[in-house]
């Protein structure tokens, strides 16, 4: 078995923050990592200028998860089954994954390092919940309640947020699909003997949306809200409003078209006439 590279010792102690290592702290919707309990978790580590070598570890720990070194990657072997790495030297870009968040990682701290700069989060893991699923080109909006109780009876509040005014007003969409579902057993999650609610409704985006869109789910008495979308959308009530903007640009270009084409063909037959 090849050793795992241990050309470069990391010290976390006499490093800098910030500088040339940036940690990605935000998901593809722009909220804060978070993970679901037992989910896959990938984190990505972009350095500014290329370096020697780049390490991701756990704070106070020298020994690295997973190390580059002159472009040549590899995973510590004692963390197989426990994480994944991949990078793109050529971007600068490293990214470390997860395999399966538990509630053990909630409040770890991982730190990325180029030997001299280092960037770090701590992970945060939810239980239960609601989370947003976006799904742009089929034109759905999912929503998820997380592993709970068979007990503990779950239901949605859908909301559209302003995005000028930021002024909330709850809707009561066509729901696609309601299901609840059993949670995989995992002790590490105790997600044994729970299950899981979600909603499905029809969202279309777009530019021209004037509303993002978020959701309250009530655990019984406990509430519970999902960020706001990451792209706008436009519901019934506002599609004739905001249709009618670049529909009647159009139709008014064309009207105007046709004007100047009849008034172009009306000078030349005058011109023709006055001459002969």
């Amino acid at each position: 078995m090849c050793s795992f590279l241990h050309l470069v010792t990391f010290s976390v102690v006499l490093t800098y923050t910030g500088a040339n290592v940036v940690i990605q702290k935000t998901d593809s919707s722009g909220n804060e990592h978070a993970c679901s309990c037992g989910r896959s978790l990938t984190l990505t580590c972009t350095l500014e200028e290329q370096k020697f070598a780049v390490a991701w570890m756990n704070a106070n720990d020298i020994t690295p998860i997973a190390q580059c070194v002159k472009q040549s990657c590899k995973l510590n072997p004692a963390y197989l089954g426990q994480y994944t790495f991949s990078s793109d030297a050529d971007r600068n870009i490293f990214n470390l994954t997860i395999i399966k968040v538990t509630k053990k990682d909630d409040g770890r701290k991982l730190v990325c390092s180029d030997g001299s700069n280092i960037d770090s989060i701590i992970l945060r893991v939810i239980d239960y919940e609601p989370q947003l699923f976006e799904d742009t080109k089929n034109g759905t909006i999912m929503a998820m309640s997380g592993c709970v109780s068979q007990n503990r009876n779950v239901t949605f509040k859908w909301i559209l947020v302003d995005v000028d005014s930021q002024l909330e007003k709850v809707i009561q969409p066509q729901i696609l699909d309601a299901n609840m579902t059993s949670c995989l057993n995992n002790s590490d999650c105790t997600h044994n003997d729970k299950v899981q609610y979600t909603e499905t409704i029809y969202a279309r985006a777009s530019n021209y949306g004037n509303c993002y869109v978020k959701v309250a789910a009530f655990y019984g008495n406990e509430r519970k809200e999902t960020p706001n979308t990451a792209v706008k959308y436009l519901f019934e009530e506002q599609d004739n409003k905001s249709s009618n903007g670049p529909n009647s640009a159009i139709v008014a270009g064309a009207v105007i078209g046709v004007i100047g084409f009849v008034f172009a063909i009306l000078i030349c037959f005058y011109k023709r006439h006055k001459t002969k």
